[in-house]
């Protein structure tokens, strides 16, 4: 069987990555992380105490490196044409759309995850022929996650497929798995003979995916390894799909200016296409506080409790059943005692602490990043600390920023490349409204428009300053307790808000309604006759709730809807109506 030319660069990548021992460190991270430490571990009788110091770093990482709002901004480039300002407007309102339609955070998030386990991030773009565009139009980008193991790039010392302007790498080698039928119908589509059909055959090629899980397919060997070669070709991309020894679809232009793959390292590493994982560093210590944790509790499980020692002359068989009575003959005394064991040594319990804080510390995961310090509780106290903490982090904040601006680019020729005859934009506007918008990307050059990446404010730390500024601006009476309650409602930390409002506004509502009463019986009482006046005037100095119930009696008795403007309430109070 002959191999094809593709598969020999395949394998040259695979060598590669041999010799950076990639998949046994992956497969390593992967199992470490999801909490499988002692998998092919002699204990040698030690317990196998699993305390993952590691995902709890490496999440923490991950979530504040998430946690900037960041969006995209296009922009013309400085021609001073209105109508690409206009453009370039309307794709930074889709750029929007285009998140939440790719699920841009959940991808990001479990690309970031890859990153901090593995070394890299990679996003593979696609055009997808059966996502319905809408208005009978066919065909979307599509996104996917790759493993770095699957990702080849030919100039291995290169860690980005692209820049600003264009690409980077001779050539990049994606290895997919795929279903055996899958592929025989798409070689079918482009034309494969039957013998090549004949010869796209599953395998069990899986030691070189991510992860122990990958080793166990369910799909009784009915997948087969593709890959997929990209190269530019006088400015445009080209590609081509094939098995070991078929080629599924031969050479076809893309008609992308750059290639649909981005990558973050999560350290870069000089000369190397792989960044280096935070997971690399965090293990070895995680493998040291199992081990000593394991060992203080095989010590206490042999000492924690005293044995007994007997005279056996005096006792045949010691028995520990409490219900069962021991026979000694004669004096009880000195006949059985325990032997009380050492305590566990103070240093070895100081280690294990040491151990791990200094794990944390080293990590830029200490109790104040994680949010366990008790030192200050003031919210501007927490957001100094968690601030200063999260500083060694801005690096892999900045390649973050670089990866979505790939992306973006990406997006950018995939619409003025793909959107190539006139369909509709779904855009949201600031008020919520949803508009469609007619788009034709072929009119258009990519290198018309700019891409900025605008970094919001953390949603954390935004969130802490707004409630505290809510908290402040209420002590100060600035704001009502309603406007209060309307706006933390936004925060979802205090449950049922919407009862409370209800119940504000209840008061508020009685409140009210007795000030306009009381107001109310004050002209009634001057619309009365003297004498009557005289004679309420000595009620409500001998007995003023006396007083205020017969008022309320002869408003009840229909004394006050006589007023113009005033309705008696079943409630003994009054309101105000329309005249």
């Amino acid at each position: 069987m002959d191999f094809t030319e593709d598969w020999g660069l395949y394998q040259q990548g695979i060598d590669y990555k041999m010799k950076l021992n990639l998949f046994n460190t992956v497969n390593r991270n992967e199992g470490y992380y999801a909490g499988h430490q002692w998998d092919g571990v002699d204990t040698g009788g030690l317990p196998k105490v699993s305390l993952n110091v590691t995902k709890r770093i490496i999440n923490f990482k991950v979530s504040q490196v998430m946690s900037d709002m960041l969006t995209m901004q296009f922009s013309a480039d400085g021609s001073g044409d209105e109508r690409l300002s206009q453009v370039a407007s309307l794709l930074t309102d889709y750029a929007k759309t285009t998140w939440e339609r790719l699920k841009e955070d959940t991808l990001n998030e479990q690309g970031l995850l890859d990153a901090c386990l593995t070394g890299d991030a990679v996003s593979y773009f696609y055009w997808d022929e059966t996502i319905d565009a809408g208005s009978g139009v066919m065909g979307d980008m599509a996104e996917e996650l790759l493993d770095n193991v699957c990702y080849f790039p030919g100039n291995t010392s290169a860690p980005r497929p692209n820049d600003r302007l264009k690409p980077l790498q001779p050539y990049i080698i994606l290895a997919f798995r795929k279903q055996v039928a899958d592929v025989k119908e798409e070689a079918e589509k482009y034309g494969a003979s039957e013998q090549a059909l004949q010869e796209i055959t599953s395998d069990a090629d899986v030691s070189y995916q991510a992860g122990d899980m990958a080793r166990k397919e369910n799909d009784d060997g009915l997948k087969c390894t593709v890959i997929l070669k990209l190269w530019p070709e006088d400015g445009i991309i080209h590609a081509r799909k094939s098995t070991r020894s078929v080629v599924i679809r031969p050479d076809w232009s893309t008609g992308l200016h750059r290639y649909p793959v981005a990558v973050m390292n999560w350290l870069p590493r000089k000369n190397s296409c792989h960044g280096e994982s935070e997971a690399n560093e965090l293990i070895p210590n995680n493998v040291a506080i199992n081990k000593l944790m394991a060992t203080m509790i095989l010590w206490t499980m042999l000492n924690a409790y005293p044995k007994v020692i007997y005279d056996a002359q005096r006792i045949d068989e010691w028995n520990n059943d409490i219900t069962q009575a021991i026979k000694v003959e004669g004096d009880v005394s000195g006949v059985a005692q325990y032997l009380q064991p050492n305590g566990l040594p103070a240093s070895v319990m100081q280690l294990f602490r040491v151990l791990v804080e200094v794990t944390k510390d080293m990590a830029g995961a200490n109790e104040t990043a994680l949010g366990d310090d008790s030192v200050t509780k003031t919210a501007s106290g927490i957001i100094a600390l968690q601030k200063a903490s999260a500083l060694p982090l801005m690096t892999n904040k900045r390649r973050f920023s670089q990866w979505i601006e790939d992306k973006g680019l990406i997006w950018l020729d995939f619409w003025l490349t793909h959107y190539n005859t006139e369909r509709t934009l779904s855009i949201t506007g600031k008020n919520g409204d949803v508009m469609q918008v007619p788009f034709d990307g072929s009119l258009y050059n990519p290198a018309a428009f700019n891409l900025r990446i605008d970094v919001g404010a953390s949603t954390q730390y935004s969130d802490i300053q707004a409630i505290q500024t809510l908290d402040n601006w209420l002590a100060g009476k600035f704001v009502t307790f309603r406007q209060y309650l309307e706006r933390i409602r936004n925060f979802h930390i205090v449950p049922d808000v919407d009862g409370l409002l209800d119940e504000q506004e209840q008061q508020e509502t009685m409140a009210q309604n007795t000030e306009i009463l009381y107001r109310l019986m004050e002209m009634f009482v001057l619309s009365l006759p003297p004498d009557m006046q005289s004679q309420l005037e000595a009620l409500r100095e001998l007995d003023p709730k006396q007083y205020e119930l017969q008022v309320k009696q002869m408003i009840m008795g229909g004394g006050m809807n006589g007023m113009p403007g005033v309705q008696a309430t079943a409630d003994g109070g009054a309101q105000q109506v329309p005249i």
